[in-house]
């Protein structure tokens, strides 16, 4: 398996590529997640904001100082890819965030099918692997079946270009989503029917998206609503189970989050929240995976060298099945 980071929140907003690229080698990284904008814009964080409680303004995922837009060209991008491969680095992919999901051939549905076939094609030129992709529904009380559909005839249409340039449409495990259960992705997936589609495991998004009713099983059990730690994680109900999950749609895996979630704290740094990691990656191994595990956070650190080097040796432990 190779060992990737992504930009954002791990490394200070103000520093370059290069530092980050030189930052993430010696903490034993082989590549790095860059994040795509199709917008060049200024940053609308309206609809993300909302949907996370988040107040308006800057959020790192957004912002075009960090990221590859439409206007990062062939030539930039071989740039870049020059120097994060003399750092000892590979761009492992580019991440797209939400995209609108409309009705085939509404101008929302033409704009994200155009701006993913751009992620692919910057992808390819920076030598990455893969595009994260995830997908908001328009208008927002579309039925989920409906948007599902969309997602099918969308993806149909970008896949021809993911096969030309090699490249892997990884479809996150993200909410708020189209779907509430594995099999309902899995029907997205198996109906487009192309080895370049798969799904981005985020262990983390999963408990997340179940919190609230992980809270409530755990108040059932007179503890609070409060899960303690690794051992927390045990007492996850299985619908919030990210092993659960995975053993439905490993065989579709594409690339893996490595990135953790406390039910009583939220989002924390890897190792400080109740992902079962031992379950998922003994999961993981049955699938025969050996791709990317790109260390995330959301939250920004005290120290961020500290956490950039926590999350290598922490993957490194993963590899090793050597969870304490």
């Amino acid at each position: 398996m190779k060992k990737g980071i992504r930009r954002v929140e791990f490394f200070p907003r103000e520093w370059g590529l290069e530092r980050c690229f030189s930052a993430a080698a010696d903490a034993g990284f082989e590549g790095m997640e860059l994040i795509f904008r199709a917008d060049t814009g200024k940053v609308d964080s309206s609809i993300r904001s909302s949907t996370e409680g988040l107040p308006p303004g800057y959020h790192p995922w957004q912002s075009l100082a960090a990221s590859v837009t439409f206007d990062t060209d062939e030539k930039k991008c071989s740039q870049i890819r020059g120097s994060a491969e003399a750092s000892g680095v590979r761009i492992s992919s580019l991440a797209t965030g939400y995209s609108l999901l409309g009705a085939p051939d509404t101008p929302e549905f033409e704009k994200t099918k155009h701006s993913l076939e751009g992620a692919v094609i910057r992808t390819k030129w920076l030598g990455g692997a893969h595009v994260l992709i995830s997908f908001e529904k328009t208008p927002p009380d579309t039925p989920d079946e409906t948007a599902r559909q969309w997602a099918v005839e969308l993806l149909r249409r970008v896949v021809p270009t993911a096969e030309k340039e090699s490249i892997t449409l990884a479809y996150e495990l993200v909410w708020p989503a189209i779907y509430s259960s594995p099999e309902e992705i899995a029907w997205i997936i198996e109906r487009v029917d192309s080895e370049n589609l798969g799904c981005y495991f985020d262990p983390a998004n999963i408990i997340e998206n179940f919190a609230s009713s992980i809270g409530t099983a755990n108040d059932s059990e007179g503890s609070g609503g409060k899960t303690a730690g690794y051992s927390g994680a045990q007492n996850l109900p299985e619908a919030a189970r990210p092993d659960v999950w995975l053993s439905r749609l490993g065989q579709y895996a594409a690339s893996v989050h490595i990135k953790d979630y406390s039910v009583e704290y939220g989002p924390v740094e890897v190792s400080r929240g109740d992902v079962p990691w031992q379950d998922f990656f003994g999961e993981l191994e049955k699938t025969g995976y050996d791709g990317w595990l790109v260390a995330e956070l959301e939250v920004e650190p005290a120290d961020h060298l500290k956490a950039i080097h926590d999350a290598s040796r922490f993957i490194d432990r993963l590899i090793d099945l050597r969870i304490s």
